[in-house]
């Protein structure tokens, strides 16, 4: 009743790509090609941070809601 489940024929690879996914980069390519992308933390991080020393400077009984 079980079916067996062939096994793939043999194949000889055409290339290799490799992927480095990091914080800040995606970096991805072979030996002649390397292309790096950069993601939005950063950028985020700093928006985080200016929010923060916004809501800091603001949040003081002086400024009512």
């Amino acid at each position: 009743m079980s079916k067996r489940i062939p096994k793939p024929e043999s194949y000889t690879p055409r290339d290799v790509i490799g992927v480095d996914v990091n914080e800040e980069k995606v970096v991805y390519g072979d030996e002649s090609i390397n292309v790096e992308k950069n993601t939005g933390i950063g950028r985020a991080e700093r928006f985080k941070v200016l929010a923060e020393l916004l809501q800091k400077k603001y949040s003081s009984p002086r400024y009512p809601a």
